[in-house]
């Protein structure tokens, strides 16, 4: 079975305004959440919450969710398309999924992240050898 090894690595508090979670507790509960999500999908699934230095990140089997996102072509659920006619929405966004203030890992949306892990879920996946 692959495995998925999530870290949130952070060096302090993030000090941005009106990020998704402003605080390290609250990017580790979202972080803890996902993988329960994972877990419950029979997702086999590690996670820890780590001190470092630099920037805070969250890196999925060796790579940071910014280089996982980098050649990933995101195509938005109906709902979150900003273009469509906000009469027939029934879910409305206050900020776009897409909006995201990459200085800070803790302003991810949950759309872009779901998708990092689903991209290094797959790049596992492919590597699988079945016996």
């Amino acid at each position: 079975m692959a495995m998925m090894d999530i870290v949130y690595i952070h060096s302090g508090e993030p000090n941005g305004d009106g990020i998704r979670r402003a605080s390290v507790a609250e990017m580790d509960t979202y972080m803890k959440g996902l993988v329960k999500e994972l877990r419950l999908s029979d997702i086999s699934c590690s996670y820890a919450s780590k001190d470092g230095a630099g920037k805070n990140t969250v890196v999925i089997n060796g790579k940071n969710v910014e280089e996982i996102l980098r050649d990933l072509d995101i195509k938005l659920l109906d709902s979150e398309q900003p273009d469509k006619d906000p009469s027939g929405v029934i879910i409305q966004f206050n900020r776009g999924p897409e909006d995201w203030n990459t200085n800070y890992i803790e302003d991810i949306s949950d759309t872009l992240m779901k998708n990092a892990v689903s991209k290094a879920f797959a790049d596992i996946a492919e590597d699988r050898i079945d016996c």
